[in-house]
């Protein structure tokens, strides 16, 4: 995997500082599994994605859900363990971020996300 950053347009803040990206069948089953923790700004993009399960998982989430052309249009900002996210059919991936990230970052459905150099 690989990582990347992501700006949010409207505020121009990095939301995502380090952010893997899973796109292989491989990358995108295991995805957070394991992991007791994320530093602030760290996370996952997982492509394709509509839908994500916490099955697993020990630690609570903030989902964001994209569509093709970067903009926001979804965003659970506490997804517990062992819950299922609503399956949002216009989105074409999904972030992962730790919990409350939306709502520290400002970051609201709508919001258009670049990849930042």
């Amino acid at each position: 995997m690989h990582a990347v950053s992501l700006i949010n347009e409207r505020t121009g803040m990095v939301v995502g500082k380090t952010v893997w990206r899973a796109e292989t069948f491989w990358t995108r089953l295991k995805g957070l599994l394991g992991r007791k923790n994320l530093f602030q700004g760290e996370g996952l993009w997982i492509q394709p994605c509509k839908q994500v399960h916490m099955i697993g998982m020990s630690i609570p989430l903030s989902i964001w859900f994209l569509n093709e052309s970067g903009v926001i249009v979804g965003i659970i900002d506490h997804l517990i363990p062992g819950e299922i996210s609503p399956k949002y059919h216009q989105a074409a991936s999904v972030l992962e971020f730790n919990t409350g990230w939306a709502n520290q970052t400002g970051t609201v459905v709508g919001d258009v996300l670049h990849l930042f150099p």
